[in-house]
């Protein structure tokens, strides 16, 4: 089985799933609700770590330096994080799209 195509086995929380023939148990593509929470959980928590880092290594954002201060520090941390989690957005609606298209070609015959 392709790993990037298999769906994850939780039978429950987002009420989309069908049941696997081999076993009977639920498979759905979606994490449940309470996983995508503790994932988001995390995201801050680990977000919130590294913006507390760099408070400690850079000169504090009211500070007459002429370096660069733990504020534009921080924006280019959020800037940053911001760009990967775009690229992973991007890169799964093209996946998705791909699904679709291939859904299509086989179901009609033709590309879109």
């Amino acid at each position: 089985e392709d790993p990037s195509s298999t769906a994850f086995r939780t039978g429950q929380g987002n009420g989309i799933s069908d049941k696997n023939e081999q076993n009977g148990a639920s498979v759905t593509p979606l994490l449940p609700i309470n996983d995508v929470r503790l994932f988001l959980n995390e995201q801050c928590r680990t977000l919130d770590e590294k913006i507390g880092e760099i408070v400690a290594k850079f000169p504090p954002a009211d500070s007459k330096t002429k370096l660069i201060t733990s504020a534009e520090a921080s924006i280019i941390l959020l800037t940053c994080h911001s760009a990967i989690i775009t690229q992973y957005y991007m890169d799964s609606i093209q996946s998705i799209e791909a699904v679709i298209g291939d859904f299509l070609k086989k179901a009609i015959g033709l590309n879109l």
